[in-house]
């Protein structure tokens, strides 16, 4: 299960610096240098359902340890994200 789990973590995570790519040359990662985050309403969308969808993957994983301390760490980042998300006046300006 540690294998699949790993497998999601980085999966999650190359989607969160692609989405933020600022964040993600803060954090170190310069694959996305070249990019800026998408703010249309559309994309922002898709951000949502993803997180929520990576959110059910990582609430069905069983592990102990180290690694159950980086899921629920991750996780909980997913959750306040969608909820900011969720809560936040839209920035779409067609609104």
């Amino acid at each position: 299960m540690a294998a699949g789990a790993d497998q999601l973590i980085d999966e999650i995570m190359e989607f969160l610096w692609r989405e933020n790519p600022v964040e993600a040359t803060i954090a170190g990662v310069h694959r996305y240098d070249d990019m800026l985050e998408k703010l249309d309403l559309v994309s922002r969308r898709k951000k949502l359902n993803r997180k929520r969808e990576y959110l059910g993957r990582l609430d069905s994983l069983q592990v102990r340890g180290n690694l159950a301390a980086e899921v629920d760490h991750l996780a909980t980042a997913l959750r306040v994200g969608s909820h900011m998300e969720e809560t936040s006046p839209s920035l779409d300006r067609s609104e």
